[in-house]
């Protein structure tokens, strides 16, 4: 009975002072703010990137996939923890050079290890406390988050990860 009541307490209290995936707002890089429950009923593809250095065969791919399948949405969150900073307007030409319909957001501290203070959405992709499922760090350019439309983290990827493995891991099902 005392372990009913603490589990309880716990679940209340993580629902209290902990936010849900779409509790979440993210500024973009154009000046707007995005609240993650716009996302909803999509399947969604974080990724996380050097600013510096954007791969631009990656952003091409992921573009493709959203503008080909409209039930997924792709979010570039540009890592103040993975190298140089560079000014917004950098991304923004970015972004235009290559016509990308992905959201982008204002560069971030990704890494658990900020001491400045990890992104909320960060810091949900990266703890099991806050995600139910994984707990890394976002320290790769390029790394892929996945989440299913019911907003269940069902995979972290790495930028090496092979095309036709990347398209499946998306194709796919989650159990939830």
């Amino acid at each position: 009975m005392k372990f009913c009541i603490l589990f309880i307490a716990s679940l209340f209290l993580k629902s209290v002072f902990s936010p849900g995936l779409y509790d979440i707002s993210i500024e973009l890089i154009d000046g707007k703010t995005i609240q993650m429950d716009s996302y909803k009923d999509s399947k969604i593809v974080i990724l996380t990137f050097n600013p510096a250095k954007p791969d631009v065969k990656q952003f091409n791919y992921l573009d493709s996939l959203q503008k080909n399948d409209k039930s997924l949405r792709v979010l570039a969150m540009p890592s103040l923890n993975m190298g140089s900073t560079v000014p917004i307007s950098s991304l923004q030409d970015f972004k235009k050079k290559l016509k990308l319909d992905m959201d982008m957001a204002k560069p971030v501290n990704a890494s658990k290890s900020t001491a400045a203070g990890q992104h909320k959405l960060c810091k949900w992709l990266t703890n099991v406390t806050e995600n139910s499922h994984f707990n890394n760090d976002a320290l790769e350019t390029g790394q892929l988050f996945i989440v299913s439309e019911k907003g269940t983290l069902y995979a972290v990827l790495s930028a090496q990860v092979p095309r036709d493995v990347l398209l499946d891991v998306i194709k796919s099902v989650p159990v939830e």
